[in-house]
């Protein structure tokens, strides 16, 4: 309504935040360019490998509007409608905002922090699927932080591996540099920010089956537990499970958005996981399938439901559908377990 308002019809909204490929199966049709304009702290909230997947396989290009930060699309388009429609002609495309993000926080003013920011900079370069893209990026990073790029080459190698290490600020010159947190689902992030500061308002909304990476669902696992924080580090580093560790300590040094918070929020969150994890079960069906391990009717039965499920998570049969899918998934979890 608030871009209709501001001379900008061609606008739809989903549901909170939750972005899913259905949206873009069905954007596709209407236009090639897609441009997202949720409120700046949500901005990059969306999985940023499934962005970047639903763009190259529908054939579309994905940009951002850079809003001001506290303001949302209907505020502004209230308060400065001229605004608004700069911010959208001005749209950025999806990997330049994050890494804008990043380097934004970073202090670029001394060599150390130029260095860590380039280092955070190449772990979200390292999210896109094209090598092209990455090293136009590369040499962007390579720019704004005033590092050699073929320096940042090997750094970049390493991300894609996994195995960036990140030096952090710290007290003391000898402090020991951390392995970065993973980056490859945004809503498992925001999960665990829930369950660190609002465990009672979310302790029974999620499953380890939701999560996807292995490092957060390391940290799920153990923050479901609900004992304290500190209780939860000990047993982590007893175990010697320092990168789940170590992610739960920087996720309890933030503070929790207001934004996040709201029911809205934490639904649009829940629905994201459910979705990524679902969309998961159904390429594994697919390959059962295609392997002989299940039968035709079987598998197209199931698809066919959870799609059916997936479809009414936006809708006003959203807690049904994330009862089924939830129990769909847990049992499939419980199947993979035996």
């Amino acid at each position: 309504i608030g871009m209709f308002s501001a001379g900008l019809p061609r606008a739809v909204a989903t549901c909170g935040t939750a972005l899913s490929e259905e949206h873009f199966r069905t954007m596709r049709n209407f236009a090639k360019r897609i441009v997202l304009a949720y409120d700046a702290d949500s901005a990059g909230q969306s999985a940023a490998a499934s962005v970047y997947q639903w763009e190259r396989k529908h054939e579309v290009d994905v940009a951002v509007v850079r809003l001001p930060r506290g303001s949302d699309p209907g505020e502004l388009a209230q308060r400065d409608p001229e605004a608004l429609r700069v911010a959208v002609a001005g749209a950025i495309p999806y990997l330049q905002f994050r890494i804008d993000r990043v380097l934004e926080a970073a202090n670029l003013t001394s060599v150390e922090g130029r260095a860590r920011g380039a280092q955070a900079a190449l772990i979200v370069v390292a999210e896109h699927p094209s090598e092209l893209v990455r090293d136009q990026y590369l040499r962007t990073v390579g720019d704004r932080c005033r590092v050699d790029v073929d320096q940042l080459r090997p750094m970049l190698a390493a991300a894609l591996r996994g195995a960036l290490i990140v030096e952090r600020e710290q007290s003391t010159s000898d402090a020991p540099t951390a392995k970065a947190p993973s980056t490859t689902s945004r809503p498992g992030r925001a999960a665990l920010a829930l369950l660190v500061h609002a465990f009672g308002a979310v302790e029974s909304r999620f499953e380890a089956a939701y999560f996807l990476d292995p490092l957060q669902r390391a940290a799920f696992v153990a923050l479901a537990s609900g004992t304290l924080v500190s209780d939860v580090l000990d047993t982590l580093e007893r175990r010697d499970e320092t990168e789940a560790a170590m992610l739960i300590r920087e996720i309890a040094a933030e503070e929790l958005s207001e934004t996040l918070s709201s029911e809205r929020e934490i639904n649009a969150v829940i629905a994201q996981l459910i979705r990524a994890s679902a969309q998961e079960g159904l390429r594994e069906i697919d390959r059962d399938f295609r392997s002989g391990l299940v039968t035709p009717e079987s598998a197209l039965s199931v698809i066919r439901d959870v799609k059916i499920r997936l479809g009414e998570l936006d809708g006003p049969g959203h807690d049904a559908a994330e009862q089924d899918l939830r129990a769909w998934l847990v049992s499939r979890e419980a199947e993979r377990v035996d």
